[in-house]
């Protein structure tokens, strides 16, 4: 399981958002990128545990099948229902604060 992109051949425009490559080949954050992450958690930051609903239900609309690991939303079928469970909120709160712990 990866990202919708992964396997597509897809890169990113690294001219176009001005990447830098270490001498390894792999591409490396400029102080602005940097910057930008920083800021755009901020915004995030302002409704995580909405963040971290919209994560979970969209990461269920494209890949159904990792219902199936999280015991609690396993039986769930309408997506609408996990837009207002209590439970999917606090999960995706905790996940939401768990990686904007790591942001910092």
């Amino acid at each position: 399981m990866g990202c919708a992109i992964s396997g597509s051949g897809l890169t990113p425009r690294t001219q176009e958002i001005g990447n830098t490559e270490d001498a390894e080949g792999s591409a490396s954050l400029t102080p602005r990128h940097i910057h930008l992450i920083k800021e755009s958690w901020k915004v995030i930051q302002e409704d995580i545990a909405k963040v971290g609903i919209i994560m979970f239900v969209r990461l269920f609309e494209t890949h159904p099948e990792c219902k199936d690991v999280f015991f609690l939303f396993r039986d769930v079928e309408d997506l609408e229902r996990l837009r207002t469970s209590r439970e999917l909120r606090a999960h995706g709160l905790r996940h939401i604060k768990g990686i904007t712990t790591d942001v910092k």
